[in-house]
């Protein structure tokens, strides 16, 4: 079993023990979810579907299927984040506080603990490959991010526009190495939008 699938199993655990405390509904795609609402931080729990996290400005952070639970984190960049559903989605909505009061009563800080610290091995991830040393490194590393993202977001976005939105490398350098390795067969793209990763070489 890899990671994501435990922490699938791990977080639907969680779920679980919130789902008296909450209500779904059911949202469709496209609806926009703020991490932070006049100053209150808001928490989702996500019970079918697929988001795509976001910067203001429109920057992409990431893909991210259901299940699913944001928002638990307390950070200052909370209003400058959000969150778009690509597909209706089961979504409850409850404040951070709240969240962590029904913690609290029912004693759910293991939970809490597992959870956290795979959302924190993702954003390490996350964090290294936004510090590749080279520009081809971040392009690599960005398809192989891509090629996982849930297919709903895959299959909306330009893989030239994904690699651009979260690495800020000029829309000419990505395209050059885009079609230099779709030439090479080592990539398969159609109409812009990445269908397959064959090999990617560890140097450009």
């Amino acid at each position: 079993m890899n990671n994501i699938e435990k922490f699938s199993l791990y977080t639907e655990e969680f779920i679980r023990k919130l789902i008296p405390y909450v209500e779904f509904k059911l949202s469709p795609a496209g609806r926009v979810c703020p991490f932070m609402t006049q100053g209150r931080l808001n928490c989702y729990l996500i019970r079918t579907g697929s988001i795509s996290v976001y910067h203001s400005g429109g920057i992409l952070i990431g893909g991210l299927p259901a299940p699913a639970i944001v928002g638990l984190g307390e950070f200052e960049a909370a209003s400058s984040l959000y969150f778009l559903t690509n597909e209706p989605c089961e979504i409850a909505e409850i404040s951070r506080d709240d969240i962590f009061n029904i913690i609290e009563k029912d004693n759910l800080w293991q939970n809490l603990s597992v959870h956290m610290r795979f959302v924190s091995n993702r954003l390490l991830n996350y964090a290294s490959i936004l510090n590749a040393p080279s520009a081809y490194e971040m392009i690599r590393n960005q398809l192989l991010k891509l090629i996982n993202e849930p297919d709903s977001l895959r299959e909306s976005i330009t893989a030239e526009k994904y690699i651009r939105s979260k690495t800020h490398l000029s829309r000419s350098g990505i395209m050059r190495i885009l079609s230099a390795l779709k030439e090479g067969e080592y990539i398969m793209i159609e109409n812009g939008v990445l269908k397959e990763v064959r090999h990617l070489p560890a140097k450009y």
